[in-house]
């Protein structure tokens, strides 16, 4: 009967904390971080401000678990398709793949942790919080970079250059990407952010593999 009780319990707190992030993530998209605060949570979670400091100590955990959970789903995708049995080339064409691919299904997520408030790095987050989403984005990278790494090792890519520096390159390329989009810069055009990915990543990789 207790551990009955017990579990019960377990999962409405998992469940109110689960309110309160999905209630953050539509306040902070709606106002942005820094004219968020504890009331406009609690208010569109239809709790007590006193119940959303029993699991958050402030705006900036919340937002913080907000882009960590982007962060791991992105990694995911990622991770995936560094682990498939391709070459490296394909894989990191699967991988940028899997990126604007998050983007379209989430786009909330990366609106948050990328775009409003200018992203997570510009919102003073307190160095352990800051620290953990910096920890997310270097695994993120480095998934990139042991690719690129790879393709190097078996011939596939030319070494033009540091290896991180072109895993950057890549990222923020892709960035780059969705960031017109979201700007609506591909309105007038006959072709979507999918389409445009593709064809820079074609571009980049035949550069790595030293194709004229």
């Amino acid at each position: 009967m207790q551990a009955a009780v017990a579990k019960r319990r377990q999962s409405e707190r998992m469940e109110r904390r689960e309110r309160i992030l999905g209630a953050a993530k539509t306040v902070f998209l709606k106002k942005g971080y820094f004219k968020t605060n504890i009331r406009d949570i609690a208010k569109a979670a239809a709790l007590s401000p006193g119940a959303i400091y029993y699991y958050f100590g402030g705006i900036d955990e919340i937002y913080a678990e907000i882009c960590e959970a982007s962060f791991q789903m992105i990694n995911r995708f990622l991770e995936r398709e560094c682990g498939e049995k391709a070459s490296p080339l394909k894989k990191l064409e699967n991988m940028a793949d899997a990126f604007s691919r998050f983007y379209l299904e989430h786009p909330e997520y990366f609106d948050l942790f990328a775009f409003s408030d200018l992203g997570w790095k510009r919102v003073g987050l307190k160095e352990e919080l800051a620290s953990r989403l910096d920890q997310a984005l270097t695994r993120a990278i480095s998934l990139v970079q042991s690719v690129i790494e790879e393709g190097i090792r078996k011939g596939e890519m030319k070494p033009v250059g540091d290896r991180r520096q072109i895993a950057y390159a890549l990222w923020s390329g892709i960035e780059g990407a969705l960031s017109i989009n979201r700007r609506g810069l591909l309105e007038n055009t006959d072709f979507g952010i999918a389409a445009l990915i593709q064809t820079q990543m074609r571009m980049i990789l035949r550069g790595l593999a030293g194709s004229p």
